[in-house]
């Protein structure tokens, strides 16, 4: 809620020296802040996208609450199974259409996309999730990435081989 909406649940006071005293407002028609308002948190969401793909391949997710029981927006919290995450996104209206973001892993796997929902006032919902699997890459230009999945303390000890002499 903002300054100016009708709090139905909360007490009102007023202030004329900015703070210092508070007072009560029988009208509401004044500056002023609340107490005990009732804020429930918003709908787990639904993760719509593929469940499968390739290594190095972006696809786009869309993350969808319901509409916030109390008519708040909200805002979309996002990991993606490879220890990074999208952080707190800005606050948009719940419901449809949601929030889409694209995303790719580099390794096969299999990845649990979990996302949670916060209300303006910190209300959060519980975790969604979706599983998503990256097999193997097949093709030929992903050679130098199974050497490395396979012998990676090998391809260490190349490297630095190949750095000391220059290559």
């Amino acid at each position: 809620m903002k300054i100016g909406d009708v709090y139905l649940n909360g007490t009102v006071f007023y202030t004329i020296d900015y703070g210092e005293n508070w007072e009560e407002e029988p009208d509401g028609d004044m500056t002023f802040k609340t107490y005990g308002i009732d804020n429930s948190p918003p709908a787990t969401p639904i993760i719509e996208g593929p469940s499968s793909g390739k290594p190095g391949t972006s696809y786009t997710y869309t993350f969808i609450t319901g509409l916030d029981p109390d008519g708040d927006d909200v805002s979309y919290y996002i990991e993606w199974g490879d220890n990074t995450s999208s952080g707190w996104t800005g606050f948009i209206p719940s419901g449809p259409p949601g929030y889409s973001e694209s995303h790719s892993w580099t390794l096969k796997g299999t990845y649990t996309i979990r996302c949670k929902v916060k209300d303006e006032f910190g209300a959060e919902s519980d975790w969604a999730e979706l599983t998503v699997k990256i097999p193997r890459d097949k093709s030929i230009n992903n050679i130098i990435l199974r050497f490395y999945e396979k012998y990676q303390l090998l391809y260490e000890l190349l490297q630095l081989i190949f750095d000391q002499f220059g290559f």
